[in-house]
């Protein structure tokens, strides 16, 4: 979703108010996860931590956190899915 917002943003689909309020909603999404213990609990608590600061690119620690949730459902193996845009060459 974040680099869908990124991409549509500076492709101009999305003005700056548009923009803001998606990376709003996609940073409220994170603060309030699921409740409940998995393999992939600890590792989407860091996400959720993080993402009070941001959940934008300017925010390395949601970025390396995300990046560890990835592996954490990948390890389990949960499915997780990443699409481009067809303008992105998806």
């Amino acid at each position: 979703m974040l680099v869908r917002t990124e991409f549509q943003h500076n492709a101009g689909e999305l003005d700056d108010a548009s923009y803001e309020a998606r990376l709003g909603a996609i940073q409220e999404a994170w603060l309030y996860p699921v409740v409940g213990q998995t393999k992939v609990s600890s590792a989407i608590t860091a996400v959720s931590a993080a993402a009070k600061e941001g959940v934008g690119p300017e925010n390395a620690s949601f970025q390396t956190a995300m990046e560890s949730a990835k592996a954490a459902c990948a390890g389990a193996g949960s499915l997780t899915s990443f699409a481009a845009l067809p303008g992105m060459g998806g």
